[in-house]
């Protein structure tokens, strides 16, 4: 047999053999994954250096291969994978760097890495916005709107939106439409009057988007500040000794 297909065949044993388990709190499951390759590490820098410059297209890039990391390593299968929220992907993204190497430096100070990993671990699914729904009811319009965490497949999708917007606008016009597209991540239907209008079809981005362009402002505002719960949230699981850890492609490199 071919000497690299035996080569291929052990590592790919190596990895089925030696999975790392992960707690996803807001999924309330534990799932397997197969360990980070140097591959995926080296298409997390490539995403951010084969962009010229576009910010945009870096963050998305950056984005997707952290969504396409998770689905690929999923043991249990994309479907599964796909239907995780994004804070049990930052959460499965930060153990699986962990397994990798549990010592962690910012200017040479040491960042205690387990403490993070034990928090996550003892996480149980229940908490406000670990449910991820919440209800916003406006009186102006007779608006309600239904919360949700973003799974890692309607990031996707919303992520290819805002790559097909930024094609054709200047950078001041696409950081609006980012704004309100990242917005709409968030949101599980809005209901004005009779009419209920699923933001889940992210096929249909455009004409999402546009929907709540169209909304009052305050609708905006209270999804904006649902988003900023979410985001301190997530940063306080990743916060060790008041040092935030950032998911960011140094984290991943500097291993």
């Amino acid at each position: 047999m071919d000497t690299f297909l035996d080569t291929l065949k052990l590592v790919e044993e190596f990895a089925a053999e030696n999975t790392v388990a992960i707690n996803c709190p807001v999924a309330g499951v534990e799932l397997n994954f197969k360990p980070l390759t140097v591959q995926q590490t080296k298409e997390m820098l490539k995403s951010q250096i084969d962009t010229s410059g576009d910010v945009v297209e870096a963050g998305v890039g950056l984005a997707n291969t952290y969504n396409n990391i998770v689905i690929e390593n999923c043991i249990e299968g994309k479907d599964i994978a796909n239907g995780l929220s994004i804070i049990d992907k930052e959460c499965i993204l930060f153990g699986l760097r962990y397994a990798t190497d549990p010592k962690y430096k910012v200017e040479d100070k040491e960042i205690k890495l387990d403490v993070i990993n034990e928090n996550i671990k003892a996480l149980k699914p229940g908490k406000k916005v670990l449910s991820g729904s919440q209800i916003l009811k406006f009186k102006t319009g007779n608006i309600v709107v239904n919360t949700c965490l973003p799974t890692i497949a309607k990031d996707i999708a919303y992520n290819r939106a805002v790559l097909r917007k930024a094609k054709d606008k200047k950078i001041n016009d696409i950081v609006i439409e980012i704004y309100i597209t990242e917005a709409c991540k968030y949101i599980d239907k809005i209901t004005v009057g009779d009419t209920e209008v699923d933001f889940n079809d992210a096929s249909n981005a455009d004409n999402l988007v546009s929907t709540l362009q169209k909304l009052p402002s305050s609708v905006l505002n209270a999804i904006s500040s649902y988003i900023t719960n979410v985001k301190t949230y997530r940063d306080s699981l990743f916060t060790v000794e008041n040092q935030l850890v950032d998911l960011s492609t140094d984290f991943f490199s500097n291993i």
